[in-house]
């Protein structure tokens, strides 16, 4: 457990599974737990062949990546790279295939498990920042890389098939969640070509970063599939992508009207 002042640094592949209660068939690993009040979380979830859940319902909404196998997510078949959002106080069903899945799902809240059944947690999200004109480019480039949804309804995606937008010639974004609202959320893939470098900056909102292929560099940590990193708002970092290149996404507790603050001009 931690708080959303907290850089976090975590491995799905290094965390003990535990049997999540009234869930059979399911293992899950608190991989980001924030537990103060506007924490976000990261669950990273394993479930044997056939496990599921016929009428899954939690007080807030998250988004679901399928990390590897295969989950039909109310009827919507989801590979790894793919998954959706599902609102919140909306039922569904997910059932994993015949050879199991590991998926992760990102809540702008604390893990908190009440019945078993579904989670008492208090979803808390950023308001969009104020206007200013360099934020009003990140935007339109952003808002344009996918589909404009709600936080109201349940949407899919699928990194392998959506289209990317390029935003320079080392570098393609997805809008994989795009949420109009005030109140929404986001998620947005990069890709980076080998050793593409990332400049100094921060974010005005917390995000969790989650490497999917290829490898990134920030400082001396460097990341590898499955790996990733908590950052807090404010928290100045840079990114070096390494020989191979890498995919990763990043996933925000606001919509993408987010401020990105640059520590020295780029070019």
């Amino acid at each position: 457990m931690t708080t959303s002042a907290s850089w976090t640094l975590f491995d799905i592949g290094d965390v003990a599974a535990t049997a999540v209660p009234g869930h059979a068939g399911l293992f899950g690993q608190s991989v980001v737990d924030n537990t103060d009040e506007g924490g976000a979380s990261l669950l990273a979830v394993r479930y044997e062949p056939g496990a599921g859940d016929d009428a899954r319902c939690h007080a807030v909404g998250q988004v679901v990546l399928v990390m590897d196998g295969e989950l039909t997510i109310d009827g919507q078949p989801c590979r790894a790279g793919a998954g959706g959002f599902m609102p919140a106080d909306h039922t569904y069903a997910v059932r994993a295939g015949s050879q199991g899945a590991t998926a992760v799902e990102f809540r702008p809240a604390p893990i908190v498990y009440g019945s078993g059944l579904d989670d008492t947690a208090t979803m808390h999200v950023k308001p969009p920042t104020e206007p200013r004109a360099d934020f009003l480019v990140q935007w339109e480039t952003m808002g344009s890389a996918g589909p404009v949804t709600s936080v109201h309804d349940f949407s899919y995606f699928d990194i392998t098939t959506m289209p990317e937008l390029e935003v320079s010639p080392e570098m393609w974004i997805q809008a994989l969640v795009n949420h109009v609202e005030d109140e929404g959320h986001s998620m947005l893939m990069v890709r980076h070509a080998a050793g593409n470098v990332t400049p100094t900056h921060s974010h005005d909102v917390d995000q969790i970063v989650l490497v999917l292929d290829g490898s990134i560099k920030q400082g001396n940590r460097a990341f590898t599939p499955r790996t990733g990193f908590f950052t807090p708002k404010g928290r100045r970092y840079m990114l070096t992508a390494g020989d191979e290149g890498t995919v990763r996404v990043e996933w925000r507790p606001s919509s993408l009207r987010f401020a990105t603050d640059w520590a020295a001009p780029r070019a």
